[in-house]
Order: structure tokens, then C-alpha cells, then sequence
């Protein structure tokens, strides 16, 4: 699987609750992702605060790795997948 370096921001449908951040749907330009499984999260420290990053598969067949900052739960797709 090759991944392709994107680091855009995208929009994101988050459920939060009981201490996990589950994205559901991806929309990044005219495409929209939805997600069927989080199969890693990990921390990356950035300044005062650490970023979440999420890799996920979708039901489209597509493999990509989310980041999401915390503080403004603001959304980047950082790699994606696709086939």
C-alpha cells in the first residue's frame, strides 16, 4: 500500500465520549470518506500540547491517517490511500 503525503485540512464528523475520538465520515474537497474501522492512535507532542493521530480504513477502500488538534479539534489528513 502507498501512502500519498496530502497535510490538508479536512472535514471531520468526530463522535467524542468516554475518552476516545472516533471519526465517522471524512470530507476532503468533493470527496467524502466513511470510516469503518481505527485501527491505530498514537500522540505526537507539538509545543504546550500533543496531536492525535489516527489511522483509519474506510469503506471506500481507502487507507489514511488523520490529525487532530485537541485544543480546537481542528482536522488535517495527513496520508492517504486509496485501492
Amino acid at each position: 500500500m502507498q501512502f500519498q503525503e496530502i497535510d490538508e485540512a479536512v472535514e471531520v464528523w468526530l463522535r467524542v465520549g468516554a475518552g476516545k475520538i472516533t471519526p465517522e465520515r471524512v470530507r476532503w474537497g468533493q470527496t467524502e470518506y466513511h470510516v469503518v474501522a481505527v485501527h491505530n492512535v498514537w500522540r505526537q507532542k507539538l509545543g504546550q500540547h500533543a496531536q492525535i493521530h489516527l489511522a483509519c480504513t474506510t469503506r471506500e477502500n481507502a487507507a489514511l491517517e488523520l490529525v487532530i488538534d485537541p485544543i480546537d479539534l481542528s482536522c488535517r489528513l495527513a496520508r492517504l490511500s486509496v485501492g
